[in-house]
């Protein structure tokens, strides 16, 4: 990620844990990650897979819900109270929860039971995440198979 005078390390991370946390639950879901970058305006994860099962929706959704799990467990790790830590995880995930709108209409998953899912399944893969979003902070880009 191109470091501006406002990004800190702290803040770096918690990106990189982010998106780490997407791309880790996709792949465990079956899914194909083509790349994950940190850029000066911000981070994604690309997939091949940008909708949800029609028939099974809830590992989509799950994977939404999972960069925010992720960062939140980071940043309790780091000193956060459990609240903090997820509220500064939500202000950071605008684009997930309009995501999550958008492709849960209609099923009657609602975000928390995504969200308890995406941290539950975090933690079991906290491993794998760890190691791809250090990976993903020193470079930036990670290709699909360096995930």
């Amino acid at each position: 990620m191109a470091r501006t005078d406002d990004t800190t390390d702290l803040e770096l991370l918690a990106a990189a844990y982010h998106e780490a946390g997407h791309a880790v639950l996709h792949k465990q879901f079956g899914g194909t990650v083509e790349h994950v970058k940190l850029t000066a305006k911000g981070a994604y994860t690309r997939t091949t897979e940008d909708a949800p099962d029609e028939e099974n929706p809830f590992p989509y959704l799950v994977m939404v819900m999972a960069g925010h799990a992720a960062e939140a467990r980071f940043y309790q790790r780091n000193g956060f109270g459990s609240w903090k830590a997820d509220s500064m995880a939500a202000a950071q995930a605008g684009g997930d929860r309009a995501n999550f709108r958008r492709h849960s209409r209609g099923t009657g998953i609602s975000r928390g039971q995504a969200l308890t899912e995406a941290k539950r399944l975090v933690k079991r893969h906290w491993g794998h995440i760890e190691r791809v979003a250090h990976a993903l902070a020193a470079k930036g880009h990670l290709s699909g198979s360096q995930v």
